[in-house]
């Protein structure tokens, strides 16, 4: 699509559509670099090593960039609906928008520019991201009711807030002994927190929608508990004796939701599929890290490497965000809510990905090339996922609707 058929007004029409713009820019320009990065590594003995070392810039724009844009843009639309708040005003989205487009690029600058110019572009994806948090809490403080889906993004959101603060500080500290507190504060108290917590709400709702003899069986006792275990186990980085107990809790959690939101009939809809495949790829991650941190506490090894790891990013929350994002992208364009082919093959590539990249820790001689081919897929998978859906961002709805 050239710029000049780009209906620049579409684009900023509605939140989802800025944000997952972002999140799409975000994604190939981090993808396309740690591409780089490895094929640099395997043929050119590390040449584009930037100046921190790249896997904490890799973790970093992992844990606190990529996703959260798609966060943003599905919580500024949904999270008022949830609870009768009023929808946050446009001028606050288009200055978060503005502050994280120039994030990324002045972040990946001062990867090979300077330490300062790093610092500026992470400072600037913490500006935006303050600014849709302070909304998003304000628009809480004001509601009529409160809902435990918003409890539970806002305490997601606030603690991926922290991480990134804390990434900051390790930067201008140059204390990269902080990385683990980064990492787990990351991974689990903000990421896990928030994806789990939609997928909550939304994973039975939209299977009721397909099949409407199915119940939308969604107890928020249980979705408190898997939060406060999801941020225990944030807090336990450090003390590996103890880290499975809240990982054996969030196993056994995603297990039960995940069997008893899987249809019992066959249906014949993609666009469900690919949330239910999202939900096995979390109980699959889960019982990976149970295992491993106790293999830490019993017998002191980490013998499946990052593979817990990369089986939750790669897998759940690759795997759902491609369900989410296509899903919401579909319905606010005023477009049928279905998945075509083309876009379950992209789904399958990100499930390749996935699985080659959990093969690359547990099979150490072929490691290095299974995980420049993991990076490929997962490149591959968003490229053609921003080139089928990405116009709709710059185009009006197909329903003629405002939005």
């Amino acid at each position: 699509m050239s710029l000049e058929s780009m209906n620049w007004r579409s684009l900023v029409a509605a939140p989802h559509r800025m944000f997952f713009t972002t999140g799409l820019a975000y994604l190939v320009m981090a993808s396309v670099w740690w591409l780089g990065i490895l094929v640099a590594r395997a043929w050119f003995d590390a040449a584009l090593e930037p100046v921190i070392p790249g896997v904490f810039a890799h973790g970093a724009m992992m844990l606190f960039l990529v996703f959260t844009p798609f966060m943003f843009g599905f919580l500024v639309t949904v999270f008022p609906r949830w609870q009768q708040a009023p929808e946050l005003p446009n001028i606050l989205c288009l200055f978060a928008f503005a502050l994280m487009v120039l994030a990324l690029p002045v972040f990946l600058t001062g990867l090979y520019l300077s330490k300062t110019v790093l610092i500026a572009g992470w400072l600037l994806y913490c500006a935006g991201y303050l600014l849709v948090f302070g909304g998003l809490f304000g628009s809480w403080l004001v509601t009529r009711e409160t809902v435990s889906h918003s409890i539970g993004t806002l305490a997601g959101l606030f603690t991926g807030l922290a991480g990134a603060l804390l990434f900051a500080w390790m930067l201008v500290d140059s204390n990269f002994a902080l990385w683990p507190y980064v990492r787990s504060v990351g991974l689990w108290g903000f990421l896990l927190t928030v994806f789990f917590t939609v997928s909550h709400r939304m994973v039975p709702f939209f299977t009721f929608c397909v099949i409407k003899d199915q119940p939308v069986w969604r107890p928020d006792w249980m979705l408190h508990g898997f939060v406060a275990l999801a941020i225990a186990r944030a807090a336990l980085e450090l003390h590996p004796a103890y880290r499975w107990v809240p990982v054996a809790g969030m196993a056994v959690i995603a297990l039960v939701f995940s069997l008893r939101w899987r249809p019992r009939e066959a249906h014949g809809n993609p666009l469900l599929s690919v949330l239910h495949i999202s939900m096995a790829w979390l109980v699959v991650a889960l019982f990976l890290q149970l295992s491993q941190d106790l293999g830490l506490a019993l017998f002191d090894t980490t013998w499946l490497g990052r593979a817990p790891l990369h089986a939750m990013a790669f897998g759940f929350f690759g795997s759902m965000l491609v369900a989410m994002a296509t899903r919401v992208t579909m319905g606010h364009s005023g477009r049928p809510l279905e998945m075509d082919k083309t876009g379950w093959r992209i789904f399958m590539l990100v499930q390749l990905a996935a699985v080659a990249r959990v093969s690359a820790e547990l099979l150490p001689l072929a490691g290095t090339w299974l995980t420049l081919f993991a990076a490929m897929l997962w490149f591959l998978a968003f490229a053609a996922w921003a080139s089928k859906y990405g116009r709709t961002f710059f185009q009006p709805r197909a329903d003629g609707r405002p939005g």
